[in-house]
Protein backbone atom coordinates (compact mmCIF):
# COMPACT_ATOMS: atom_id res chain seq x y z
CA UNK A 1 0.00 0.00 0.00
CA UNK A 2 2.25 2.61 0.86
CA UNK A 3 4.45 2.11 -2.58
CA UNK A 4 0.95 2.89 -4.28
CA UNK A 5 0.05 5.80 -2.23
CA UNK A 6 3.87 7.06 -3.72
CA UNK A 7 3.28 6.41 -6.88
CA UNK A 8 -0.02 7.73 -6.90
CA UNK A 9 1.66 10.85 -4.75
CA UNK A 10 -0.80 10.84 -2.22
CA UNK A 11 0.36 13.12 0.53
CA UNK A 12 2.14 11.92 3.95
CA UNK A 13 -0.71 14.04 5.66
CA UNK A 14 -3.59 11.59 3.22
CA UNK A 15 -1.97 8.30 3.84
CA UNK A 16 -4.37 7.34 6.59
CA UNK A 17 -7.06 8.20 4.39
CA UNK A 18 -5.73 6.65 1.38
CA UNK A 19 -5.18 3.15 3.41
CA UNK A 20 -8.41 3.11 5.09
CA UNK A 21 -10.19 3.88 1.66
CA UNK A 22 -8.09 0.68 0.38
CA UNK A 23 -8.85 -1.54 3.21
CA UNK A 24 -12.50 -0.82 2.34
CA UNK A 25 -12.11 -1.43 -1.22
CA UNK A 26 -10.59 -4.74 0.34
CA UNK A 27 -13.36 -5.48 2.64
CA UNK A 28 -16.02 -5.77 -0.46
CA UNK A 29 -13.41 -8.06 -2.22
CA UNK A 30 -12.76 -4.91 -5.15
CA UNK A 31 -8.58 -4.97 -4.58
CA UNK A 32 -6.76 -8.22 -2.71
CA UNK A 33 -4.36 -6.48 -0.08
CA UNK A 34 -1.65 -9.81 1.21
CA UNK A 35 0.21 -10.02 3.89
CA UNK A 36 3.23 -8.04 2.36
CA UNK A 37 0.88 -4.84 1.64
CA UNK A 38 1.06 -6.28 -1.81
CA UNK A 39 -2.18 -4.60 -3.88
CA UNK A 40 -4.18 -6.06 -6.72
CA UNK A 41 -7.56 -6.59 -8.47
CA UNK A 42 -8.94 -9.62 -6.53
CA UNK A 43 -8.77 -13.47 -8.25
CA UNK A 44 -11.88 -15.37 -10.01
CA UNK A 45 -11.44 -17.59 -7.04
CA UNK A 46 -12.01 -15.09 -4.81
CA UNK A 47 -15.41 -14.21 -5.92
CA UNK A 48 -17.33 -17.10 -4.92
CA UNK A 49 -17.93 -19.13 -7.74
CA UNK A 50 -20.04 -16.61 -10.07
CA UNK A 51 -18.91 -13.11 -11.39
CA UNK A 52 -21.56 -10.21 -13.31
CA UNK A 53 -20.14 -8.94 -16.30
CA UNK A 54 -21.33 -8.35 -20.25
CA UNK A 55 -20.53 -10.60 -22.60
CA UNK A 56 -19.29 -10.30 -26.28
CA UNK A 57 -20.10 -12.86 -28.52
CA UNK A 58 -17.91 -13.99 -31.26
CA UNK A 59 -19.12 -14.84 -35.04
CA UNK A 60 -17.73 -18.40 -34.28
CA UNK A 61 -20.00 -19.05 -31.40
CA UNK A 62 -17.91 -18.31 -28.31
CA UNK A 63 -18.01 -15.59 -26.37
CA UNK A 64 -16.05 -13.97 -23.03
CA UNK A 65 -17.21 -11.82 -20.17
CA UNK A 66 -15.62 -9.11 -18.82
CA UNK A 67 -16.28 -8.96 -14.71
CA UNK A 68 -17.72 -5.91 -13.41
CA UNK A 69 -15.63 -5.14 -10.65
CA UNK A 70 -12.70 -6.62 -12.73
CA UNK A 71 -10.40 -9.52 -11.51
CA UNK A 72 -6.55 -10.13 -12.33
CA UNK A 73 -7.21 -12.92 -15.06
CA UNK A 74 -9.10 -10.22 -16.77
CA UNK A 75 -12.19 -11.83 -19.48
CA UNK A 76 -13.27 -14.93 -19.27
CA UNK A 77 -13.79 -17.17 -21.92
CA UNK A 78 -17.27 -18.57 -22.75
CA UNK A 79 -17.69 -21.95 -25.09
CA UNK A 80 -20.45 -21.65 -27.53
CA UNK A 81 -22.16 -24.77 -25.50
CA UNK A 82 -22.35 -22.16 -22.14
CA UNK A 83 -23.48 -18.74 -23.41
CA UNK A 84 -27.11 -19.68 -23.13
CA UNK A 85 -29.69 -17.18 -24.91
CA UNK A 86 -27.09 -14.07 -24.33
CA UNK A 87 -26.47 -12.00 -27.36
CA UNK A 88 -23.17 -9.34 -27.28
CA UNK A 89 -23.83 -6.13 -24.87
CA UNK A 90 -25.69 -8.63 -22.53
CA UNK A 91 -25.35 -7.89 -19.08
CA UNK A 92 -24.90 -11.72 -17.44
CA UNK A 93 -23.99 -13.60 -14.51
CA UNK A 94 -21.65 -16.44 -15.24
CA UNK A 95 -20.47 -19.74 -12.85
CA UNK A 96 -17.04 -20.03 -13.14
CA UNK A 97 -14.49 -23.02 -12.88
CA UNK A 98 -11.15 -24.40 -13.37
CA UNK A 99 -10.50 -25.49 -17.23
CA UNK A 100 -6.78 -26.90 -17.17
CA UNK A 101 -3.37 -24.92 -16.72
CA UNK A 102 -1.81 -22.82 -18.80
CA UNK A 103 1.94 -21.54 -18.22
CA UNK A 104 1.43 -23.37 -14.87
CA UNK A 105 -1.35 -20.93 -13.86
CA UNK A 106 -4.86 -22.20 -13.45
CA UNK A 107 -6.76 -21.48 -16.59
CA UNK A 108 -10.89 -20.29 -16.26
CA UNK A 109 -13.77 -20.75 -18.14
CA UNK A 110 -17.52 -19.69 -17.63
CA UNK A 111 -21.31 -20.57 -18.24
CA UNK A 112 -23.86 -18.15 -18.44
CA UNK A 113 -26.34 -18.90 -15.84
CA UNK A 114 -28.52 -15.91 -16.12
CA UNK A 115 -28.93 -12.85 -18.42
CA UNK A 116 -29.48 -9.90 -15.70
CA UNK A 117 -30.34 -7.21 -18.46
CA UNK A 118 -30.25 -7.03 -21.92
CA UNK A 119 -28.61 -4.47 -24.05
CA UNK A 120 -31.56 -4.27 -26.20
CA UNK A 121 -34.31 -6.12 -27.29
CA UNK A 122 -35.31 -4.30 -30.61
CA UNK A 123 -33.16 -4.80 -33.87
CA UNK A 124 -33.09 -3.55 -37.64
CA UNK A 125 -32.48 -5.75 -40.63
CA UNK A 126 -33.88 -6.65 -43.95
CA UNK A 127 -36.69 -9.08 -44.49
CA UNK A 128 -36.48 -12.04 -46.98
CA UNK A 129 -39.06 -14.76 -47.74
CA UNK A 130 -36.61 -18.08 -47.63
CA UNK A 131 -39.21 -21.08 -48.86
CA UNK A 132 -42.02 -20.35 -46.94
CA UNK A 133 -40.20 -18.97 -43.77
CA UNK A 134 -39.57 -15.49 -43.52
CA UNK A 135 -36.56 -14.00 -42.19
CA UNK A 136 -35.14 -10.86 -40.72
CA UNK A 137 -31.36 -10.44 -41.32
CA UNK A 138 -30.28 -8.29 -38.34
CA UNK A 139 -28.12 -5.16 -39.11
CA UNK A 140 -24.87 -4.76 -37.58
CA UNK A 141 -23.28 -7.63 -35.13
CA UNK A 142 -24.88 -7.66 -31.73
CA UNK A 143 -26.91 -10.61 -33.76
CA UNK A 144 -25.61 -12.40 -36.29
CA UNK A 145 -28.30 -15.13 -37.13
CA UNK A 146 -31.54 -14.19 -38.90
CA UNK A 147 -34.71 -13.88 -36.82
CA UNK A 148 -38.22 -15.88 -37.48
CA UNK A 149 -41.11 -13.74 -38.07
CA UNK A 150 -44.60 -14.47 -38.37
CA UNK A 151 -46.37 -11.22 -39.15
CA UNK A 152 -44.87 -10.54 -42.12
CA UNK A 153 -47.94 -10.43 -44.35
CA UNK A 154 -50.13 -9.41 -41.28
CA UNK A 155 -47.84 -6.29 -41.71
CA UNK A 156 -47.84 -5.61 -45.49
CA UNK A 157 -44.49 -6.25 -45.39
CA UNK A 158 -42.54 -7.65 -48.90
CA UNK A 159 -39.02 -8.89 -49.13
CA UNK A 160 -36.32 -6.63 -49.57
CA UNK A 161 -37.94 -4.35 -46.83
CA UNK A 162 -35.72 -2.73 -43.89
CA UNK A 163 -38.17 -3.71 -40.79
CA UNK A 164 -38.15 -3.31 -37.27
CA UNK A 165 -37.96 -6.29 -34.84
CA UNK A 166 -38.92 -6.59 -31.41
CA UNK A 167 -37.61 -9.98 -30.06
CA UNK A 168 -39.91 -12.62 -28.29
CA UNK A 169 -37.24 -15.51 -27.97
CA UNK A 170 -33.38 -15.18 -28.38
CA UNK A 171 -31.16 -18.16 -29.95
CA UNK A 172 -30.33 -20.43 -27.21
CA UNK A 173 -27.40 -23.40 -28.22
CA UNK A 174 -28.55 -26.70 -27.91
CA UNK A 175 -25.28 -28.43 -27.77
CA UNK A 176 -23.74 -29.98 -30.35
CA UNK A 177 -23.40 -27.15 -32.83
CA UNK A 178 -27.26 -26.27 -33.14
CA UNK A 179 -28.75 -23.31 -32.07
CA UNK A 180 -32.32 -22.12 -32.20
CA UNK A 181 -32.78 -19.16 -34.32
CA UNK A 182 -34.58 -15.92 -32.35
CA UNK A 183 -37.87 -15.36 -33.17
CA UNK A 184 -39.53 -11.60 -33.22
CA UNK A 185 -42.46 -9.51 -34.36
CA UNK A 186 -42.24 -6.49 -36.45
CA UNK A 187 -42.68 -3.47 -35.07
CA UNK A 188 -42.57 -1.11 -38.30
CA UNK A 189 -41.61 -1.67 -42.08
CA UNK A 190 -39.50 1.23 -42.97
CA UNK A 191 -39.02 0.62 -46.65
CA UNK A 192 -36.92 -1.11 -49.77
CA UNK A 193 -33.99 -1.83 -48.07
CA UNK A 194 -30.78 0.45 -49.85
CA UNK A 195 -33.06 3.27 -50.22
CA UNK A 196 -31.00 6.39 -48.63
CA UNK A 197 -33.74 7.87 -46.49
CA UNK A 198 -34.75 4.13 -45.16
CA UNK A 199 -31.46 3.24 -44.02
CA UNK A 200 -30.99 6.35 -42.42
CA UNK A 201 -34.18 5.59 -40.42
CA UNK A 202 -32.74 2.21 -39.94
CA UNK A 203 -30.11 3.33 -38.09
CA UNK A 204 -32.27 5.97 -35.82
CA UNK A 205 -34.34 2.82 -34.77
CA UNK A 206 -31.35 0.75 -34.09
CA UNK A 207 -29.45 2.88 -31.95
CA UNK A 208 -32.95 4.44 -30.48
CA UNK A 209 -31.46 8.15 -31.42
CA UNK A 210 -33.98 10.75 -31.49
CA UNK A 211 -36.06 11.41 -34.79
CA UNK A 212 -37.87 14.67 -35.59
CA UNK A 213 -37.48 17.86 -33.62
CA UNK A 214 -39.96 19.43 -31.60
CA UNK A 215 -41.73 22.22 -33.30
CA UNK A 216 -40.10 24.34 -30.58
CA UNK A 217 -36.41 24.01 -31.54
CA UNK A 218 -37.50 23.63 -35.64
CA UNK A 219 -39.24 27.32 -35.11
CA UNK A 220 -35.59 28.47 -33.36
CA UNK A 221 -34.14 27.06 -36.20
CA UNK A 222 -36.47 28.96 -37.95
CA UNK A 223 -35.87 32.46 -36.07
CA UNK A 224 -32.51 32.30 -36.09
CA UNK A 225 -32.51 31.84 -39.90
CA UNK A 226 -34.98 34.89 -40.60
CA UNK A 227 -32.53 37.02 -38.01
CA UNK A 228 -29.70 35.96 -40.22
CA UNK A 229 -30.96 36.82 -43.86
CA UNK A 230 -32.56 40.34 -41.66
CA UNK A 231 -28.17 41.04 -40.76
CA UNK A 232 -27.13 40.18 -44.34
CA UNK A 233 -30.12 42.33 -45.97
CA UNK A 234 -28.94 45.33 -43.65
CA UNK A 235 -25.23 44.83 -43.85
CA UNK A 236 -25.73 44.75 -48.15
CA UNK A 237 -27.86 48.48 -47.52
CA UNK A 238 -24.99 49.53 -45.58
CA UNK A 239 -21.75 48.18 -47.12
CA UNK A 240 -18.65 47.64 -45.59
CA UNK A 241 -17.49 49.55 -43.04
CA UNK A 242 -14.96 52.22 -44.08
Amino acid sequence: VPDVARDLNVPDEEFGDFEQAVRAMASQKLVDVDQGGLLRLPSLASRGGSVEGVYRRNPRGFGFVSPEPAVREGSVFISPEDGKDAVSGDRVKIKVFRDGERDGRPRWAGAVVEVLKRKRSSFTGELEKRGGQWLVFPDGREMTEPIVVRDAESKNAKHGDKVVVEIITYPENQGGGSMTLAEGAITRVLGDAGRPDVETQAVIAAYDLPGDFPEECVQQARDAAARYETEIAAFHEKGPAA
